[in-house]
């Protein structure tokens, strides 16, 4: 995972997301983070910081960024790393941040071994070595329980390698946030591109935000677009949303209001929250005439992808 959850321009809206959301629906993604699974507890952490599926509660992203933590997801110990930095969702706490930027740091997680330096530079000596050494104690213990989650990495790449897409695009997960397993992206690319291949539509987001961002691969906009699209056809409201920004703005394709209009509008029909922000904004920018081609051209668009999801049903 690539950008700071934490860190969003909520005042420009004008962003370019790359959360990685689960395939699974809430319910399934809530009982497997109960039944212990990291990456599910990462990703209900991602999903209770950004509102995305749920009310958004901080709160609760802490604590289920914390879980996660505790097994040894770097992005999820950034991602409390930051929420104690900047006491969201938690009291702040310079010292808790410390830990979680420090254990991210050990799995080479490059945005928290820059806020180590930050952080410390605001601290005392004292507090520093209280944080190293409570640093130390999580550690152990995140070792002790990669080594009890061994035996389900091993199940979970077996399975991937039989062919499975939903293993494939859950192992890509695993890799992209370093769950258990040494956070890899280029291995996170190898395993959502199996998946996309198969249809999987949020593996095609991901991989089309991994083109976008040149993350585990070098970017490329073209196929950025090409996976994005696809994706979004299936549904996946991230890809619309992230389309319309990259339309909106200009950065991987020629600027057309009209394009990032049709796709604002789709994603906005789920209940996205910065594609309806997005949307009034751009209203402004296009006159009657446009703003009715582009409610044409979305209708036509929403009819391919309810096609679609019902061909999907009929294949299942």
């Amino acid at each position: 995972m690539k950008f700071s959850l934490l860190m969003i321009a909520i005042l420009s809206i004008l962003i370019l997301t790359f959360p990685v959301f689960a395939a699974d629906s809430f319910e399934e993604t809530l009982k497997k983070a109960e039944n212990g699974d990291a990456i599910a507890q990462e990703l209900l952490g991602t999903l209770y910081t950004l509102g995305n599926g749920v009310p958004k509660d901080y709160k609760k992203a802490a604590e289920w960024y914390e879980k996660a933590a505790s097994q040894g997801v770097d992005e999820a110990q950034y991602s409390l790393g930051m929420m104690y930095y900047d006491g969201i969702g938690v009291p702040q706490d310079y010292i808790n941040a410390y830990v979680y930027f420090n254990l991210a740091a050990a799995s080479d997680h490059n945005k928290a071994i820059f806020k180590i330096y930050l952080v410390q530079a605001i601290m005392s000596r004292d507090q520093i070595e209280k944080a190293q050494n409570i640093s130390q104690e999580l550690f152990k213990k995140i070792v002790d329980n990669k080594k009890f989650a061994a035996d389900v990495i091993e199940a979970a790449i077996k399975k991937a390698e039989s062919g499975d897409a939903k293993a494939q695009y859950e192992l890509g997960l695993r890799y992209a946030a370093g769950a258990n397993v040494p956070r890899n992206d280029k291995k996170a690319f190898e395993w959502y591109e199996k998946s996309a291949l198969q249809g999987n539509a949020t593996a095609q987001y991901n991989l089309g935000m991994m083109y976008s961002t040149g993350t585990g691969v070098p970017n490329d906009d073209k196929k950025a677009l090409e996976w994005l699209e696809k994706a979004a056809l299936q549904g996946e409201k991230e890809a619309q949303y992230n389309l319309g920004m990259i339309y909106y703005t200009g950065f991987g394709a020629p600027r057309d209001y009209m394009n990032a209009y049709v796709y604002f509008n789709i994603a906005a029909t789920g209940n996205h929250e910065y594609a309806i922000e997005n949307r009034k904004q751009i209203q402004e920018k296009m006159t009657p005439a446009q703003i009715e081609k582009a409610q044409e051209l979305s209708r036509e668009l929403f009819k391919k992808i309810t096609d679609n999801n019902k061909m999907k049903k009929i294949i299942k």
